[in-house]
């Protein structure tokens, strides 16, 4: 676990330039780190093992990056937990409640071409395709999910605007 955040670590520092804007890596990067890799590879992967994917295929860490700062679909909550534990998403209209978001299916897609496009440059062209594929259906996704809100309101001590979700 040490190494895995160490990494993500030394990833946000190098991302904010060195000028005291790097974020620190938190224990859901590695949670979803390890649950990414987990989906792609089907079985769960030693700290090692981890390290040397992120080591090599660097996209994948950007893609944890992504999903920890991803907003959730209308109606989704997270819940905070202590350190180290799995946090859980909850639709409050369903009852549903998952280990992960909505959209982690798209994430582990992804994280699986982009191991794939480095153990394999030469089918590129076909990568292409297949990202191109998953970004259609978030698109979808987004796109139906964007129906359900309402807005724009005005909050009436601020005047600021505002969307909700019911």
């Amino acid at each position: 676990m040490a190494a895995i955040e160490a990494w993500f670590s030394a990833q946000l520092a190098e991302a904010g330039g060195g000028r005291g804007r790097a974020r620190l890596a938190t224990d859901e990067h590695v949670v979803v780190t390890r649950m990414l890799l987990e989906a792609v590879y089907d079985r769960p992967l030693l700290d090692s093992e981890a390290l040397a994917i992120l080591t090599a295929c660097p996209e994948v860490g950007w893609l944890v990056e992504c999903h920890c700062r991803a907003p959730l679909p209308a109606g989704w909550r997270k819940s905070k937990v202590a350190p180290g534990d799995v946090p859980l998403y909850a639709c409050e209209e369903t009852g549903e409640v998952s280990e992960t978001m909505p959209s982690f299916n798209f994430y582990a897609r992804l994280a699986g071409i982009a191991a794939h496009a480095r153990q394999s440059p030469e089918l590129a062209p076909q990568i292409d395709g297949w990202v191109s594929a998953v970004v259609r259906e978030a698109r979808a996704l987004a796109a139906d999910t964007e129906k359900k809100w309402t807005g724009p309101h005005s909050d009436p001590e601020t005047g600021r605007e505002f969307y909700n979700s019911p």
